[in-house]
């Protein structure tokens, strides 16, 4: 049940393995090891003697460090250069419903979340995440210290940037746009993405809609009553349609993950349909892109190149040709050990 990828510098893809409680490393060269996972559950351990609860979301920092969502464990971890798991964030206890703030204002250690997933770096070196509390889902941002890395120095802080922890009946459905972001109610907020400029998307994917969180006149997302929310795709009808019209009065069926790619378009998940649409960047159009795409997650390279998750496999879509390869992995269920060949070369 392959989760979250990220892509390292040197173009080695990693892949969480929700059901396997794994990490994997796919090198350029098609072999696959494993990289984190497996192991006991302690603070600071050696990657491959950690333990990790389901982890879905990956992502490195300017770094170099590997984060990724502890899922089942309410935690963020990250695995540091020199191969070593710790926890960054969360207690370990999952979050209830009359806990409003989570520890919003304090450090991240001693923050509450439920089910973590879907991670992401600004450009300010901040990390943003979904706490999944209540089904609703709320945007949380973790803040670096005075030496710029989230480490767990003393001078880091977590807050919420956007959505409000209410009862999923009293969603706003786009009511809340063109007001602050952390007054929206989500239906069930599933994937963000920032643009290059620092704006925010949320895919709400039980409201048919992706919004769009601006930075306030500080120019950076840190939960400031200035930073408002819109809907920027969608009409809030379920329906994959209005192709070739503007994305704000098109209507998409369940978007799960968004993601942008080198060209600063917009790349939509409809798992309902297996469909990613696109939006342009240039006029706001939305077409539909590829068909026959279940992805559970997904990311564009700097090239372009499209890599989805996928029913155990990696799919790969040439940015120039439209090919379709599978990378890694067989489809069938297992666990693999050691090292090898992430997959044989296959039209998908």
């Amino acid at each position: 049940n392959p989760g979250g990828l990220a892509v390292d510098a040197q173009g080695n893809i990693y892949v969480a393995d929700f059901e396997f409680h794994r990490v994997w490393k796919v090198s350029p060269d098609g072999s696959i090891s494993l990289f984190a996972g497996g192991g006991d559950d302690d603070a600071t351990l050696p990657a491959l003697a950690a333990s990790i609860a389901d982890s879905n979301g990956l992502a490195f920092d300017a770094h170099g460090n590997l984060f990724f969502t502890d899922f089942g464990g309410h935690r963020i971890r990250r695995v540091d250069r020199n191969g070593y798991v710790e926890t960054v964030a969360g207690t370990g206890s999952a979050r209830g419903s009359d806990d409003l703030t989570g520890g919003d204002g304090g450090h991240p250690l001693q923050a509450r979340m439920i089910a973590p997933q879907v991670l992401i770096f600004d450009r300010h070196g901040n990390l943003l995440f979904i706490d999944a509390v209540e089904g609703v889902g709320v945007v949380r941002l973790i803040t670096p210290g005075a030496d710029g890395v989230i480490d767990g120095s003393a001078d880091e802080r977590i807050t919420t940037v956007a959505g409000h922890l209410r009862p999923r009946t009293e969603a706003d459905r786009g009511a809340a746009d063109g007001c602050a972001a952390t007054q929206a109610v989500f239906v069930g907020a599933r994937g963000i993405a920032l643009d290059a400029v620092g704006n925010l998307y949320v895919a709400d994917w039980m409201d048919h809609r992706i919004r769009v969180v601006l930075p306030g006149s500080d120019g950076v997302l840190n939960g400031q009553p200035d930073e408002l929310i819109y809907t920027v795709v969608g009409n809030g009808i379920e329906a994959s349609a209005g192709d070739g019209g503007l994305a704000n009065r098109a209507s998409v069926r369940e978007p799960n993950k968004i993601a942008f790619g080198p060209d600063g378009d917009l790349y939509i998940n409809e798992p309902t349909g297996r469909a990613i649409r696109r939006v342009d960047a240039e006029t706001g159009v939305i077409t539909t892109w590829a068909t026959d795409v279940a992805a559970s997650s997904f990311l564009l390279d700097p090239y372009g190149n499209f890599f989805s998750t996928s029913g155990r496999q990696i799919l790969r879509i040439d940015a120039s040709t439209g090919s379709r390869d599978v990378i890694a992995g067989t489809g069938e269920p297992g666990c693999a050990v050691g090292r090898s060949h992430a997959a044989s070369r296959t039209t998908a």
